[in-house]
């Protein structure tokens, strides 16, 4: 009887060890540039718990996967956009007057493979952009502009023959890409810092911070410009409405997947 009762207990305990070594997030949302829906990417994955080479934990993920999903600004027709796929969405941008979305998607056992994708309206998918991520230093970050034309992805990653793991200074380059064609129309290359200004103005210049303010105006097209006080989205898309409304994630993934905040804050522009 005993020995029953424990073979019971131990198959209980591994029965919410299981339960719990899994996910089921909203991991991104936006509303859209036109403020006409608001889309999310819910992601699933299994994991267990891995170490650094420094003895700290993280996960290590497994059989990850996402969809992407819209609704209605009160959260009636809700309907998939993109059906389940292999990775996980950190960071969307719904460019519907343009006909796009842009995801960042997250695979590999520590999520460090990073790939932007694009997934247009007539269900082409594309992707534009990897970067394999030192997962102790680095950043990957796109934005689209203000009419979803063109796409700025910037990569920033350790100096060759750097002393340090993760030095204040980090080898950066951007690329400027039309996103119509997927061409490179432009690149950038200069050192900076983790964390450094990197958005479009409403004019649809790119700023960023290179020992200054630059604004990118177009290829070949760079001008110092002042310094922005601006704490608001980087582009029209973003957890912000154009008229301030913010969403969050919901209570429930299933039957309320998103929710308005009961505060609001600057929309995008705000500079």
């Amino acid at each position: 009887m005993i020995h029953r009762l424990t073979a019971a207990l131990i198959i209980g305990f591994s029965l919410n060890a299981c339960q719990k070594s899994e996910r089921d997030l909203i991991t991104a949302y936006a509303w859209s540039d036109d403020d006409s829906r608001q889309v999310y990417a819910r992601s699933q994955w299994k994991f267990k718990m891995g170490v650094w080479p420094d003895g700290r934990q993280r996960e290590e993920h497994k059989n990850a996967r996402f969809s992407i999903l819209a609704q209605d600004p009160d959260g009636s027709n809700r309907q998939t956009l993109v059906d389940w796929r292999g990775g996980g969405v950190f960071r969307i941008y719904d460019m519907r007057r343009a006909g796009y979305i842009l995801a960042r998607v997250d695979t590999g056992p520590y999520a460090d493979s990073q790939e932007y994708t694009l997934f247009f309206d007539d269900g082409r998918i594309k992707k534009i952009d990897y970067f394999e991520r030192n997962p102790m230093c680095g950043d990957h970050l796109g934005v689209p502009s203000p009419d979803g034309a063109t796409i700025a992805i910037r990569k920033m990653f350790v100096p060759e023959n750097a002393n340090d793991v993760c030095p204040t200074i980090l080898s950066t380059t951007v690329r400027i890409i039309d996103a119509a064609t997927q061409n490179e129309i432009d690149t950038l290359n200069y050192s900076g810092m983790q964390g450094d200004a990197f958005h479009w103005n409403p004019e649809g210049h790119l700023i960023y911070d290179d020992n200054g303010w630059k604004a990118w105006r177009g290829p070949g097209d760079i001008v110092d410009t002042p310094e922005s006080d601006c704490d608001g989205p980087r582009t029209t898309s973003s957890d912000v409405s154009a008229t301030g409304i913010v969403i969050e994630i919901g209570s429930n993934i299933e039957d309320q997947p998103l929710q308005v905040s009961d505060w609001t804050r600057p929309a995008f522009g705000c500079e």
